[in-house]
């Protein structure tokens, strides 16, 4: 593989948050001589833009809400349902929870 894919493979990885040995390893991985791994380290590194990027939390916090709007948008769900799907809910687990105490009582009883 050219030399420059590889930095800039590197770069990305370093970029994305991973850690300078992990890169190192993913290099020797893909069959790259260790002492081509140091000259590739040693490029990437003296460029200096292989920083992994800074997100604050009000932007997180701000595309989580634009991502939870966008949902709630499509989302079609009327009070009715919910109920509905409340009571199927409830009445499943009394079942599983009947079911199971049926069988334990059998089991008591045959064994």
């Amino acid at each position: 593989m050219d030399k420059q894919k590889l930095i800039t493979i590197a770069k990305d990885q370093l970029k994305g948050g991973i850690g300078q040995d992990q890169v190192r390893e993913l290099l020797v991985y893909r069959g790259v001589e260790p002492a081509d791994v140091d000259a590739i380290m040693q490029a990437v590194l003296a460029t200096g833009d292989a920083k992994p990027a800074q997100v604050s939390g009000e932007d997180v916090l701000k595309k989580a809400d634009e991502v939870f709007n966008d949902i709630a948008q499509e989302a079609h769900l009327k009070p009715e349902d919910a109920k509905k799907e409340r009571v199927i809910i409830a009445l499943s687990v009394l079942t599983f929870i009947a079911l199971l105490a049926i069988g334990s009582t059998v089991y008591y009883l045959y064994f």
